[in-house]
C-alpha cells in the first residue's frame, strides 16, 4: 500500500474489454491499493469539503497476472480493527471498470461517508470483495479522510467547548448575539430578555424614566415622598391626619338619613338614620318603629266569574320606610289558579304581582309576606324603601279556575250558590319606619331638677317641660307662663 500524499495519480481508464476471466474460476488478489485520503482537496480552498475518498488498486489472478479487462462488481467495507466482524460502513456491490488489472473508485459515491463515525475509530481497515467471492485481505488506512484539510473548518458538531482553550475566543471574534441583545459581541447594551437579570444584579445610577409607560407591582415600599398627578386606590389605610385639599360636596341627605361617606364622584353616600338616636342614648331612645296597617275583614273570592276580590287599607303618615312587606292570608281550592296583585298609592294600574300562581296544584292555604318570605313574581316592593308609603293600598285576588266541590277538601271552600271559592282572610302592609313625629323610650325618662325655669316661656318654647326642684312638680310652658302639672294628692295617689 502506498502512503497517501497530497498528489495522487489516477490510473487512466480504457474502454471496457470483453470478459475473458471468470470471477469464480480463479482467485483475484489485491496487489496494491492507493487510498487518496487527501487527494481530492478542492481547487478552491473555500469550497465545501468533499465527502468522498479515492481508492486505487490492481487485481491479479492466482497465477500472478492481471485479471481480464472488464467490469467487476466490487463491495467496499470499513472495519474498526483488522479482525472485526461488525462493519462500520459498507458500499456496494458497485460496478467498477478494470483495465490491465488496475481500477480506481471514490468511496462514498452511492453511500456517504460519516466523518463523525470515522473520527471515533482508532483504526480504519478496508476490505474489498470481488463479485461473490471471499473478501480480500484487509488493508489498514493510515489517515482519516480529508483530515489533512483543516485550513477552512466546515463541519457541524466536530468542535466542542472542551476543544477550545481559555481565552481563545474574544468579544471581537463573536459573530452571534448575546442573550436578548440586538448587537453582536461586546456587552448587551440593548438587552431585551425576560428573567435573565435578577434584582440583586440591578443598580440604578439615576432616576428610572419609563417614557410614558406604567409600572405595575403587587406591592410597593417608598421611604421618601410619593409625588403623583392622580392617585387611584380601592382602599386607603392610615389616619388621614395629613391629608390636604379634600373637597367635601356641598349637599345634604334626605330627612331621616345620615351621611355614611363620600362616593368616588364626590357625592354623599346617605343611609337611613334609624338607630342613630338609639346609639346616642345607649339603646334607651329610638325613633325607629315597626308599624302595621291591616285590612282585618275577610272577603270571599269570586269563583272564576271574571271579577276579583278587592280589599283596601290606608297606611298612615308614619315617616320614611326603611323596610316594607306585604303579608297575605287566604284560602282557595287550587292556589295554582290564583293570582294576587297589590296596588300602592302611586300605582293604580300595574302594581306589583305578588304571586302568579300562588301555590301548587290543589294547594289550599296561603300565608306569606313579600319580599320577606318570597320574591314577587313581577315588580319590586323595594322601590318603596326610602319613601313615605302613606296612602291607600289595594289588594286584588283573582281566581282563574272553577271550584270542584266533589274533590277532596273542596266542600268547605266551594259555595256554588254564591259562586265563591275560599276567601281573602286578611292582609296587611308592614312598615319599618324612621319616624319624624315620635320618639320611644325603653325605660324611664328622667328630667334633672331645676331650681328655676331654664328659659323664658314664650310662644316659641310652647310645650317645653322641666322638673321644678322647689315645688317638686313638672312644669310646662303654655306659650306665655309656666304651669304646674299636678294629677295626684300629697300621698302620690290619684
Amino acid at each position: 500500500m502506498r502512503t497517501p500524499t497530497r498528489r495522487c495519480t489516477t490510473t487512466g481508464r480504457a474502454a471496457p474489454m470483453p470478459k475473458r476471466f471468470r470471477h469464480g474460476a480463479a482467485s483475484a488478489a489485491l496487489l496494491a491499493v492507493c487510498v487518496g485520503l487527501a487527494c481530492l482537496a478542492p481547487a478552491d480552498a473555500h469550497a465545501a469539503v468533499p465527502m468522498q475518498t479515492q481508492v486505487e488498486g490492481v487485481l491479479l489472478t492466482a497465477g500472478g497476472g492481471p485479471v481480464v479487462d472488464g467490469t467487476y462488481a466490487l463491495t467496499f467495507a470499513l472495519f474498526p480493527t483488522q479482525q472485526a466482524l461488525n462493519v462500520a460502513w459498507t458500499e456496494g456491490p458497485v460496478k467498477v471498470t478494470v483495465t490491465g488489472g488496475r481500477f480506481a473508485y471514490r468511496l462514498g459515491q452511492s453511500k456517504a461517508l460519516d466523518p463523525k463515525q470515522l473520527a471515533t475509530m482508532q483504526e480504519v481497515w478496508l476490505r474489498i470483495t470481488v463479485d461473490t467471492g471471499a473478501p480480500l485481505a484487509p488493508i489498514r488506512l493510515v489517515s482519516t479522510p480529508y483530515a489533512l484539510v483543516a485550513s477552512r473548518l466546515a463541519c457541524t458538531g466536530c468542535v466542542e467547548a472542551g476543544h477550545l482553550g481559555k481565552g481563545a475566543v474574544t468579544a471581537g471574534s463573536v459573530g452571534f448575539n448575546y442573550a436578548g441583545s440586538g448587537s453582536k459581541g461586546g456587552p448587551a447594551s440593548d438587552l431585551a430578555c425576560t428573567g435573565c437579570v435578577s434584582a440583586k444584579e440591578m443598580k440604578f445610577d439615576g432616576d428610572v424614566d419609563l417614557a410614558g409607560n406604567s409600572l405595575k407591582a403587587k406591592n410597593g415600599t417608598f421611604t421618601g415622598d410619593l409625588v403623583a398627578a392622580t392617585v387611584t386606590a380601592t382602599a386607603f389605610v392610615g389616619d388621614g391626619s395629613k391629608l390636604t385639599g379634600v373637597m367635601l360636596p356641598a349637599a345634604s341627605c334626605k330627612p331621616g338619613q345620615v351621611v355614611q361617606g363620600v362616593a368616588a364622584d364626590g357625592s354623599l353616600v346617605c343611609v337611613g338614620g334609624g338607630g342613630s338616636l338609639a346609639t346616642v342614648s345607649n339603646g334607651l331612645l329610638s325613633n325607629q318603629f315597626d308599624d302595621v296597617a291591616a285590612a282585618g275583614a275577610s272577603k270571599a273570592i269570586p269563583d272564576n266569574t271574571g271579577s276579583d276580590a278587592t280589599s283596601t287599607l290606608t297606611v298612615p303618615d308614619w315617616g320614611v320606610a326603611q323596610q316594607l312587606n306585604v303579608a297575605v292570608k287566604l284560602s282557595n281550592s287550587d292556589l295554582a289558579k290564583v293570582r294576587v296583585v297589590v296596588l300602592p298609592p302611586d300605582d293604580k294600574k300595574t302594581g306589583v304581582t305578588l304571586c302568579d300562581p300562588c301555590g301548587k296544584t290543589d294547594e289550599k292555604s296561603l300565608n306569606k309576606a313579600w319580599p320577606k318570605d318570597a320574591k314577587p313574581t313581577k315588580g319590586d316592593l323595594g322601590a318603596y324603601v326610602g319613601k313615605n308609603p302613606k296612602g291607600l293600598w289595594t289588594l286584588v285576588v283573582t281566581d282563574t279556575a272553577f271550584c270542584v266541590p266533589q274533590a277532596p277538601g273542596n266542600a268547605a271552600l266551594c259555595d256554588t250558590s254564591k259562586k265563591t271559592d275560599g276567601a281573602l282572610l286578611d292582609w296587611s302592609v308592614q312598615v319599618q319606619t324612621l319616624s319624624t313625629k315620635k320618639v320611644s323610650a325603653s325605660s324611664a325618662l328622667q328630667l334633672q331638677p331645676q331650681n328655676a325655669a331654664p328659659l323664658a316661656c314664650t310662644a316659641a318654647n310652647m310645650g317645653t317641660m322641666y322638673f321644678d326642684a322647689k315645688s317638686k312638680s313638672l312644669r310646662y310652658c303654655d306659650g306665655a307662663v309656666w304651669r304646674t302639672l299636678a294629677d295626684s294628692c300629697g300621698d302620690g295617689k290619684l
